[in-house]
This record gives C-alpha cells, sequence and structure tokens, in this order.
C-alpha cells in the first residue's frame, strides 16, 4: 500500500485545436486555467494556451525523461526557469521558454527535449484565486507574505538553488 495526495484544477471538459501560435496545440481551458498538449518539431516556435494572458507555467516533455520546467512571470528574466525536480537555481538558458508571452501565446526554446509530446500546464492570475509572484527570504520565523486571499494550496521553490 502506497499513500498519494493530488492537486486537482478544472479546466472544463472540452478540449479544443488551439492555432494562435505557429504550432497548433490541444487545449483544455477555463479562462484561468489551461492544460495543453502539442507535438512540436524540436525547433522554436509559439504555442498558444487559450488564456488571455500567462502568468506562470508547468510543462515537460512527456515521452521522454525530461525535467518539469517552470517559468512564471515574475523572475526578472523572461527567459529564466526552474527545473521543478530538481535543487539547481533559475537557469537564463533560453532552452524552454525565449521570451515573455504575449497575450496567451508562449514562445518555445529549440530543445528538442521540451518541444516534443508536450504537456503544459499554464495559469493566469485571477484575483481571489490564484497569485504568483516571488519574494526574498530572511530565514525569519513566522514570515507572512500577502497574496490578496486565503490560499488552498501554496507552492514554494529556492530560485539560488541553495535548497
Amino acid at each position: 500500500d502506497s499513500n498519494y495526495i493530488a492537486w486537482t484544477w478544472d479546466a472544463g471538459n472540452t478540449t479544443v485545436t488551439n492555432n494562435d501560435g505557429t504550432i497548433a496545440t490541444q487545449v483544455r481551458s477555463n479562462g484561468n486555467f489551461s492544460i495543453i498538449n502539442w507535438d512540436g518539431n524540436g525547433s522554436t516556435g509559439t504555442v498558444g494556451t487559450g488564456l488571455s494572458s500567462v502568468d506562470f507555467i508547468i510543462s515537460k516533455c512527456a515521452s521522454q525523461a525530461t525535467d518539469w520546467a517552470v517559468w512564471s512571470s515574475s523572475y526578472s528574466n523572461p527567459t529564466g526557469y526552474l527545473a521543478l525536480n530538481l535543487s539547481s537555481a533559475l537557469s537564463l538558458q533560453p532552452t524552454v521558454i525565449s521570451g515573455a508571452p504575449t497575450g496567451g501565446v508562449v514562445p518555445l526554446g529549440s530543445s528538442g527535449n521540451y518541444n516534443t509530446n508536450m504537456i503544459m500546464y499554464a495559469w493566469k492570475e485571477t484575483p481571489g484565486v490564484s497569485s504568483f509572484g516571488e519574494y526574498d527570504g530572511d530565514s525569519t520565523a513566522g514570515k507572512q507574505i500577502n497574496v490578496g486571499f486565503e490560499p488552498a494550496f501554496v507552492m514554494v521553490k529556492n530560485t539560488t538553488g541553495n535548497n
């Protein structure tokens, strides 16, 4: 027997083809959160998310043992990303995201590992529902970060690799 935990988001129940980028995607979206799937060609391109803007992304190649790439609009470098499954620092190589999304369209880097048989989860910041940002930790016990509402789920990742 094993114990499991799951966090789930409702992206609606209809999957549509999205041609907003240079690569067609299959998108399921509720307007604030989308699940995007595509099969790119291993080179640069763009993919549509079905959102009007994008603030947070988690993406992975579904057919290879690759890292879970995490991008946030709060990063000072728009091509920076974190590997969710590693303790490494923020990477500034544009292998996953090659720049900040424009509207709901995400520019992709040229890494074949991050542009074929892909799954992407994308969020748009929505007041009272979701908030994305960063803060400087200072080892102060009981430090509070105000996100404007009481969150049901909080994810924290060190961007300097000192974790």
